[in-house]
């Protein structure tokens, strides 16, 4: 394994898995937010951040930083300088953390490659390198839609 920028890439099974440092602090950082019944803006606001910064190594991060980003958004935090400011989190902001407490979901990792819609590339612009020939292109890719030839 090599460790590269907040990840392990394990080369065997081609895959970036969070460092273990990182799960830690997420998870330290979750168990004070769930154990107090108030918390400062800042805490939150750090969690916030190390949640966001595991989108490129754990699967549906977004879609589990939905809730505590939108309350935060409406927590109303006024000024940089109130990020002591103490808040009480929802019920439902703490059930939502308990998705990263779970190790298959933060531990599993991702592929270093993903398909995307835009694997095509090579299709659409084939003169570039590792691209077909034009003859081999589908002529229907180089029209603009709704352009008949």
């Amino acid at each position: 394994m090599l460790e590269f920028i907040g990840a392990y890439l394990d080369c065997l099974t081609a895959t970036a898995i969070l460092l273990q440092q990182h799960i830690l602090t997420l998870v330290n950082l979750i168990s004070v937010v769930m154990d107090s019944p108030q918390t400062s803006a800042r805490t939150c606001l750090q969690l916030l951040g190390h949640m966001s910064t595991t989108s490129f190594v754990v699967k549906h991060v977004r879609r589990h930083t939905r809730c505590l980003q939108a309350w935060l958004r409406t927590a109303k935090i006024p000024h940089r300088y109130s990020l002591n400011r103490r808040l009480t989190m929802p019920r439902r902001v703490k059930d939502s953390l308990t998705w990263w407490t779970q190790p298959k979901n933060v531990c599993s990792g991702v592929p270093f490659q993903q398909n995307s819609n835009h694997d095509n590339h090579d299709r659409r612009f084939p003169t570039r390198r590792g691209g077909t020939s034009m003859q081999q292109c589908d002529p229907r890719l180089l029209v603009p839609s709704g352009i008949q030839p």
